[in-house]
């Protein structure tokens, strides 16, 4: 219940806005008048470390809602005090000292302008990450009620704000929850079984947490903790069914919280009842209370579409017809063949979903035949799609051909992920859209990657794995981005650029120039000359 101390090197203006001792001037309950490094203010007291938390509801954006002397900012900052106290305080009575409303700004989805709140939560003690789960899991459930309006829970996110949505913490990406202590120090709270300065590391025997169970082992459902190699960490090998670095995820069971589905933006309605939804999908829960079909047995899944060298007849759009079946058939145990053979982490299973006419001219005018067929299959991972290896399999697939039984065909214009907003933009080049369990959509990150959209250059500081050509790790200060630091003769983002020293036209008097490691360079001088450019007769 002491004031909070005051950052070094800053100073408050010089004014009394509160006193101990003046009748009108005191301080709110919760608060207290302390100093501000130069005249004296109400602080927050009670409390051991702040959260930047954002929540999206589906409250129509209006530029009104910016103000924040209006009324309406004030109803929708009791209402979120009140959700959120009544979210956490429940294993915990007086986890949440407090809740501020920082801001609100517009956030888009699915075509539509909805609101997304900027709160900062105080919190009476340094919980661990999974104490803070169930609290924010019912948060989702509940509505954000004022006076004249009633708003879903669409989105909750612990450790960022608008200003910050990648989680930088203390200058670097956090994978697990930014805190932020009453010195204003930040740090990255990491997940059980996570370590390292951004939470990146993970190992299932690392006792990072006070759940950890009695076999010191952090594996869930069955799951073993072992090493596949001798130099490699300790990872769970998951029983059948189950998935996830935890093997927390039952792949045959409703998610736990469900991403409201498309189109549900509106008044929360149910969508299914029991044995309603086809075959692999449940009648599950959605966060606002209503039910909607989710297809089960996956982790992420992502949308291919390419184009093949067959005529598109009307009978593919006649799922009972034998062309059709013949078509689905023949592409799904290729695509399952293909790259079942090229030992893809976590693959499921190729789905046809339907053909289509090609509308490229080209493509049919170059063959002088029919119109072509374009493709749309789903490809179903049990864990996060290795963006990398579909990268690296996609060229395979261009270039190699498919024939058995007589039925043969080559791929071109192949693009991976959903089309679109993944929610609201494309995603970076070299990312793609996918969809999660339960529903959602992002974007599926290469290792160098990391963001919403994918478009943040990401490694560990120090880290000599990813920059290529003794390239080094390191993290701006100046503008708050990582970047490759790469030795003397190379340049680009991961130090994959030799510098062609020769293009300089170093060499004179006919000298042929040759190129060396490190930036340098050698010169074949012609009979007469010699010296480093030939300089010398």
């Amino acid at each position: 219940d002491e004031c909070p101390e005051n950052p070094k090197g800053m100073f408050g203006i010089c004014i009394e806005k509160c006193s101990d001792s003046i009748e009108g001037m005191n301080c709110s309950a919760g608060f207290k008048c302390c100093s501000n490094g130069c005249g004296r203010i109400c602080k927050r007291v009670g409390y051991t470390l702040t959260i930047n938390t954002t929540v999206i509801i589906d409250l129509t954006w209006t530029d009104s809602l910016t103000n924040t002397d209006s009324s309406m900012f004030s109803q929708i900052q009791m209402a979120a005090q009140n959700m959120i106290k009544r979210s956490f305080n429940v294993e915990y009575s007086s986890m949440i000292a407090g809740v501020q409303l920082m801001k609100m700004s517009r956030y888009t989805v699915e075509d539509k302008f909805i609101t997304l709140l900027d709160l900062l939560l105080y919190f009476t003690e340094n919980e661990a990450n999974e104490h803070l789960e169930p609290g924010r899991a019912r948060l989702m459930s509940y509505k954000f009620t004022t006076d004249n309006t009633s708003s879903n829970v669409i989105d909750v996110h612990l450790g960022s704000n608008s200003e910050n949505p990648f989680s930088i913490c203390g200058g670097t990406k956090c994978s697990g929850i930014c805190k932020q202590l009453r010195s204003d120090i930040q740090y990255c709270s990491c997940n059980s079984g996570y370590g390292g300065s951004g939470c990146t590391t993970f190992d299932c025997s690392t006792e990072m947490s006070a759940l950890m169970e009695t076999n010191n082992s952090l594996c869930q459902n069955g799951g073993q903790c072992m090493k596949t190699n001798p130099s490699s960490v300790n990872e769970c090998h998951c029983q059948p069914g189950y998935t996830g670095l935890l093997c927390q995820v039952n792949l045959n069971a409703c998610p736990p919280v469900l991403q409201r589905p498309k189109g549900l933006i509106g008044p929360c309605r149910s969508l299914c009842m029991d044995g309603d939804c086809k075959k692999e999908e449940m009648c599950c829960k959605v966060s606002c209370g209503g039910n909607a079909c989710v297809e089960v047995g996956y982790l992420q899944k992502m949308a291919v579409k390419f184009t093949i060298d067959f005529p598109f007849t009307s009978d593919f759009n006649d799922t009972n017809h034998p062309m059709y079946q013949m078509l689905k058939a023949q592409l799904e145990n290729w695509i399952n063949s293909f790259i079942t053979t090229k030992n893809i982490l976590g693959y499921k299973s190729a789905k046809f979903v339907n053909a289509q006419p090609s509308t490229d001219e080209q493509v049919t005018r170059r063959k002088r035949q029919n119109i072509y067929t374009v493709v749309n299959l789903e490809l179903q991972f049990t864990n996060v799609i290795p963006v990398e290896s579909m990268l690296a399999l996609r060229d395979i697939i261009l270039t190699d051909s498919f024939n058995e039984n007589g039925f043969s065909l080559t791929v071109s214009n192949l693009s991976y992920g959903l089309q679109g907003g993944c929610p609201t933009m494309a995603c970076a080049p070299g990312s793609f859209c996918v969809t999660t369990f339960g529903g959602g959509l992002q974007c599926a990150c290469p290792k160098s990657k990391s963001g919403q959209l994918c478009e943040v250059f990401d490694c560990e500081p120090g880290d000599t794995n990813l920059c290529q050509n003794g390239g080094t790790c390191s993290y701006s200060n100046t503008d708050m981005q990582k970047y490759c630091e790469c030795p003397r003769g190379y340049f680009g983002k991961l130090c994959e650029e030799e510098i062609d020293v020769c293009a300089m036209g170093l060499c004179i008097n006919g000298g042929k120039c040759f190129n060396l490691k490190g930036g340098n360079h050698y010169c074949d001088c012609p009979e007469g000359f010699s010296g480093t450019v030939c300089e010398c007769c």
